[in-house]
């Protein structure tokens, strides 16, 4: 058993009260539940682009499919599924922090356009179910954060740009990403496929025309995050 240390105030003195060893019984989870470790996030993919991070952007770090994203979340620990509101997915917006102009930080939450599934105990599999529209705009960057709501689990604050048609992850969508498509044979691909642009499990002429009509330089991160 961990060793566990808190502080408790008697008559405006602080007194450390070190939980030892406690023994197996009835009563030991509800002793120690408020010290249980939380889950940390350890990685995702796509690769997530960090609070402050404005160089140095992870390849393969877009989000590239027009409609039903998945991004899978990784944790040290075993977690639940959130509901959503308990996990948050916002656009970014100028004027978060560092003297940048005032405004509202976030956009609005979106996070009841996804479904949460846990694979495995310690993996999160967020997942756009729409065949037809998405919430994530072309071009835009956004943020998946936890500020405490999601039970068990640390709060986080990651963020990702949508550069639809970026199959090779350098950040552009360029003939070279149409050619990346193109000459890949007809098929079944898995779920997470930078091929597959419509997200439906295939590689096919619907995703080399999705690539071929997005060519474009990325976003750029708003200021403050």
């Amino acid at each position: 058993m961990r060793r566990h240390a808190r502080t408790a105030s008697v008559s405006g003195t602080i007194v450390a009260i070190f939980v030892m060893g406690l023994a197996a019984g009835a009563g030991e989870d509800d002793q120690v539940a408020g010290d249980q470790a939380l889950a940390e996030l350890v990685s995702s993919i796509p690769p997530f682009t960090a609070v402050g991070q404005y160089a140095g952007f992870p390849v393969n770090g877009t989000l590239w499919r027009s409609r039903r994203h998945v991004i899978r979340l990784f944790f040290d620990a075993p977690i639940t599924a959130p509901q959503p509101g308990q996990l948050l997915v916002q656009s970014l917006l100028g004027g978060g922090l560092w003297g940048c102009p005032p405004s509202q930080p976030y956009g609005a939450d979106v996070s009841a356009s996804f479904e949460y599934t846990v694979e495995g105990e310690t993996v999160l599999r967020i997942y756009e179910p729409s065949p037809t529209s998405t919430v994530l705009a072309d071009r835009h960057w956004y943020v998946i954060r936890n500020v405490g709501d999601w039970p068990g689990v640390a709060d986080f604050e990651i963020q990702f740009p949508v550069v639809v048609g970026d199959a090779d992850g350098n950040r552009f969508t360029t003939p070279s990403d149409v050619g990346m498509v193109n000459v890949l044979v007809l098929g079944r691909v898995h779920d997470q496929s930078r091929v597959d642009m419509d997200g439906d499990g295939f590689r096919t002429s619907t995703d080399v025309s999705i690539v071929h009509a997005s060519q474009g330089p990325p976003p750029t991160k708003p200021c403050g995050h």
